[in-house]
């Protein structure tokens, strides 16, 4: 595909040496480390670093009516439009989890440490990654000109191969997976997840380096060079429909591979020290949200096109806000009603 994604200045553009500022830590972070993050990519090689119908509620769901509006109870998830067919996944809250990676994991990058303690509410995320069906009902909602427009299949020059109903939708920037959050219905508050709300989700009580277990094989996830059968021949290096692989205990699909998933946070390099706290000090972090500012946004999950070391689930990645990619989504979530 001949991919007009971003200029290359524009994908790592002032990600070192920026401040940002972590609320409640009182404490300046920066977003420079060691770690790799999204290049720019060709499709025909080995990527080199790459990072880059109703409701149902667990066990039990209810559906909604047209249109995104509407109310949530304890026991009810949100009330998305009943055409959207998004199935919604209740994640119990937790009095504490540890995020990150340990010291004694020699493939962590920097910024994966040290591991810290993370206090969560419950709340409401949706069981897979958001669809082209549903990504393409929001498009069709938009006036010509919309700056969102031209994102998810209806990007130029998007390949064919990506836009299947039941594939994640792709080549959307921050700011459109925002807006469809929006056109769910502002009174549901749907957004995307934090990064500690993704990592919690994932990992779905496991501590091992994958929510399986401490390896990752292939045909469990869509990595590179995963295959797969479609009508009797072999496919592979792109999107696959969404569900398609074992979900994990939390009952979520493809929280490792198919495509990056935006979180909401901007991205601080050494954000979990200062959660953390110095020398001995470990402090117990609640609901986090990321740095207080910063220039790229946090993705987390890997890709069809990373290698399996860039999906576990401690694996944090970054972008400019504005980057449109083939291997680039999001999936949504909802705060649980009082």
């Amino acid at each position: 595909m001949n991919r007009k994604v971003l200029q290359w200045g524009l994908l790592l553009s002032i990600s070192l040496g920026l401040v940002a500022l972590l609320p409640g830590c009182d404490k300046d972070s920066d977003d420079s480390d060691g770690d790799t993050s999204v290049v720019n990519k060709n499709q025909n090689d080995k990527p080199n670093n790459p990072s880059g119908g109703g409701n149902t509620g667990g066990e039990g769901g209810s559906e909604g009516g047209e249109g995104g509006g509407g109310s949530t109870t304890t026991d009810q998830p949100p009330q998305t439009a009943e055409a959207l067919k998004i199935q919604w996944v209740k994640i119990p809250a937790t009095e504490e989890f540890l995020m990150g990676s340990p010291d004694s994991e020699p493939d962590a990058g920097y910024s994966e440490k040290p591991q810290h303690r993370v206090k969560l509410s419950g709340f409401w995320m949706s069981a897979t990654e958001v669809t082209n069906a549903q990504y393409d009902k929001f498009l069709v909602s938009l006036s010509d000109g919309d700056p969102h427009k031209e994102s998810g299949s209806n990007y130029p020059g998007l390949d064919a191969k990506f836009k299947g109903a039941n594939q994640p939708v792709v080549c959307v920037s921050y700011d459109d997976a925002l807006a469809f959050c929006q056109w769910l219905g502002a009174d549901l508050k749907v957004s995307l997840p934090t990064e500690a709300q993704w990592e919690y989700a994932c990992r779905a009580g496991s501590t091992t380096k994958y929510s399986f277990g401490d390896a990752l094989r292939k045909d469990q996830a869509n990595i590179w060079e995963s295959i797969w059968q479609e009508n009797g021949a072999d496919v592979t290096k792109q999107t696959r429909a969404v569900a398609q692989y074992e979900k994990n205990a939390f009952g979520l699909y493809d929280m490792h591979g198919n495509v990056w998933e935006w979180c909401s946070d901007w991205y601080g390099g050494d954000y979990y020290q200062k959660c953390k706290g110095e020398g001995s000090e470990d402090n117990l972090t609640e609901n986090p949200t990321g740095a207080a500012s910063g220039s790229l946004r946090v993705i987390r999950g890997g890709s069809w096109y990373g290698d399996v070391a860039d999906c576990h689930s401690a694996y944090r990645s970054r972008l400019n806000p504005v980057a449109r990619l083939d291997d680039l989504g999001f999936r949504v979530v909802a705060p649980v009603a009082p």
